[in-house]
């Protein structure tokens, strides 16, 4: 297998990883109130250098299992068509359409599939933490 080959394979594991932790860390009495898409292309330079990080730092964000992760593969014209239909399950392929940015994270409240704000990959664990937590509290106090 070839260096690039390779490259992808482990990208491709690290992603399909994240997403089983994520989605595995839920809690079975506790549906996600945040829905946190991940917008991300193999060319993304940013996505190369920080998108393990941010996505560990999501993980750590999603003890409570409040978080519902959706990989949004913007890499070609056959990932992002896969991936819509990933959007659509989870109901917001529609409120994405204008979020076309790799190396964003964006969060939309589970109920309403209104926007709760993004954060880049490229910022700190800490700042994407905040960013987590904002989005969690913003749901609760849309649902009360």
């Amino acid at each position: 297998m070839n260096p690039s080959r390779w490259a992808r394979a482990l990208v491709l594991l690290v992603v399909l990883g994240l997403v089983a932790s994520v989605t595995s860390s839920a809690h079975a009495d506790t549906r996600p109130t945040v829905i946190t898409v991940v917008n991300r292309a193999d060319w993304c330079s940013v996505c190369k250098t920080h998108g393990e990080r941010a996505g560990k730092a999501v993980m750590a964000a999603n003890t409570d299992g409040a978080l519902q992760l959706v990989i949004n593969d913007l890499t070609s014209e056959e990932t992002a068509k896969h991936s819509a239909a990933a959007l659509d399950a989870a109901g917001v392929r529609r409120a994405m359409a204008p979020y076309t940015a790799t190396g964003v994270l964006y969060f939309f409240d589970a109920k309403t599939k209104r926007s709760l704000g993004q954060v880049t990959v490229a910022s700190t664990d800490a700042e994407i933490g905040a960013a987590i937590t904002m989005a969690k509290n913003a749901a609760a106090a849309r649902q009360k």
